[in-house]
């Protein structure tokens, strides 16, 4: 659930009442599959990769434990440990599982064009809808995510929405604010984001969903993030008393909203928090804290943020930070690298920026451009 992550207190407490609960039944799949859920958000993979073994063993060709290992798997680089999970796929949903599994493979390595293109290919071939539903929103995701924001919005009002109206119509705020949040990252469309997330308030409040369904903290960010931090500071205050006191999302807000309040180191150190937090995602906030860092002047720790970002192979932290993130870190690590006259690392940083947006919208190929220009440039230099 993306609107109420588990505080780092409590998935201390979950950790260990499910190692109390497998001392007494080893075998027991729930606390194996979720302890193993547990270990993953936090970084432990061989211990993950243990316990989900044994969940798989405790509840064979179960679906969670399944696709836990793959990411376990890819995490830590062992390619045949994926190669024997792909061949123990039998039965109906074995087609299903594969493609599943070959598109972890490209997240884990970042290649969102191979990603799309098997996305195209099997939207093509019009799939049931409990298979073309999700595959239509990764789709929409990595579209945003490559610059591709127009054909995104498009799809989202032709195509998407209806599925999304037939299957969880709260759902539908989630992309409307990922859009909002697309745009304002791309094209620093500051006032046009507060527009349309001011919209998107009003929709919610008419749709008089639950507070589990309104997507409330997601747009609170995204408030701050745009610069309305009074609103986005309304919304907070409002959560509030629902909330842990170290949630990550009130760390996210505070420091989206310190960062446009100039209170640079007060964004570092909030972002610092949520960093590492996310239960399932390690890097999830190192662009945000990279950002603060870049504010800051301390160029040595962007890169090392950044880097390490990009370094890390589990595939579904890398989708979900890199939809945010990965187009900026690519660009801005080509730029310091140029700057320091290390014009490897920077040709290397700004080819992958052009892949990742050289189908970009028309609006967005300018940038394109200039960075293919740069590498142009940098590999005359280079001789």
């Amino acid at each position: 659930d993306l609107q109420r992550p588990l505080a780092p207190q409590a998935q201390h407490v979950k950790t260990l009442t499910h190692r109390a609960l497998l001392a007494i039944e080893p075998t027991n799949y729930a606390a194996l599959n979720n302890l193993g859920r547990l270990m993953i958000g936090t970084g432990h993979y061989a211990e993950a990769e243990t316990l989900l073994k044994a969940a798989l063993v405790s509840r064979p060709n179960s679906m969670a434990p399944f696709s836990m290992l793959a990411e376990v798997a890819l995490a830590q680089g062992k390619g045949a440990l994926m190669d024997s999970l792909q061949r123990s796929l039998k039965g109906p949903d074995a087609p299903r599982r594969l493609f599943d599994l070959a598109n972890y493979r490209a997240a884990s390595a970042g290649d969102y064009g191979l990603i799309a293109n098997r996305l195209d290919s099997l939207v093509a071939t019009k799939p049931e809808i409990d298979v073309l539903g999700p595959n239509l929103f990764k789709r929409f995701r990595i579209q945003l995510m490559r610059g591709q924001i127009e054909t995104a919005e498009r799809e989202l009002r032709t195509t998407l929405a209806p599925l999304i109206n037939q299957v969880d119509p709260s759902s539908m705020f989630d992309a409307e604010a990922a859009l909002a949040e697309a745009r304002l990252i791309a094209l620093d469309d500051t006032v046009g984001t507060r527009t349309r997330l001011m919209k998107l308030d009003a929709a919610v409040l008419r749709a008089k969903v639950t507070p589990q369904d309104d997507r409330r903290l997601y747009r609170a960010f995204l408030h701050a993030r745009s610069g309305n931090v009074a609103q986005a500071k309304r919304m907070l205050a409002a959560e509030r008393p629902l909330l842990p006191r170290d949630t990550v999302w009130v760390n996210w807000i505070e420091g989206e909203s310190a960062l446009v309040e100039g209170r640079n180191a007060d964004a570092a150190r909030a972002f610092r928090r949520v960093v590492g937090s996310e239960l399932f995602c390690g890097i999830c906030g190192a662009g945000a804290l990279a950002r603060a860092y870049d504010r800051l002047g301390e160029r040595d720790s962007v890169v090392t943020i950044y880097e390490r970002m990009l370094a890390d192979r589990n595939p579904e932290a890398r989708l979900f930070e890199d939809g945010a993130e990965r187009a900026r870190a690519l660009k801005r690590l080509g730029e310091l690298y140029e700057e320091r006259g290390k014009v490897t690392q920077a040709i290397r940083r700004y080819r992958e920026f052009v892949e990742l947006w050289k189908d970009a919208d028309p609006a967005l190929q300018p940038v394109v451009q200039d960075v293919r220009e740069r590498i142009t440039r940098l590999e005359q230099k280079r001789g």
